[in-house]
């Protein structure tokens, strides 16, 4: 009984690591220019949610910065849908400090990210690094 139980634990824990690693768009992505910087965010399952840390930062030369806000969480609450879409999330913007209602969208190997404070939108294409 001890065994079935283990393995069924075992089975269980195995399945939840490989759902969280098929999420295409957990890993390191290396985002667009932005006021002549670019930064490596880190995207990870928050819940049943996908949130984002700012890894590095970079000037445009690719001279790394350290401003203060590495290690800062810069998107939190998408919210998976199918197709590789996420929906209902926020982007904090290290530039300007505005927090936007963002969505995110796997294309390919790239992955689109966009958002609007106000009636102000932007988006940008990221490219995955690790």
């Amino acid at each position: 009984m001890k065994t079935l139980m283990l393995s069924c634990l075992t089975a269980l824990t195995l399945s939840s690591s490989i759902a969280l690693a098929a999420d295409p768009a957990i890993g390191v992505w290396e985002t667009g220019l932005d006021e002549g910087r670019y930064s490596h965010v880190k995207i990870e399952q928050c819940g049943g949610k996908m949130c984002g840390t700012l890894l590095r930062l970079f000037e445009e030369d690719g001279t790394p910065v350290n401003d203060g806000n590495i290690g800062k969480t810069i998107l939190w609450d998408m919210t998976p849908k199918p197709g590789g879409k996420y929906r209902d999330g926020k982007f904090w913007r290290v530039f300007d400090g505005k927090t936007y209602n963002g969505k995110m969208d796997m294309l390919g190997s790239q992955l689109k990210v966009s958002g609007c404070v106000m009636f102000i939108c932007a988006g940008q294409k990221w490219n995955r690094t690790e």
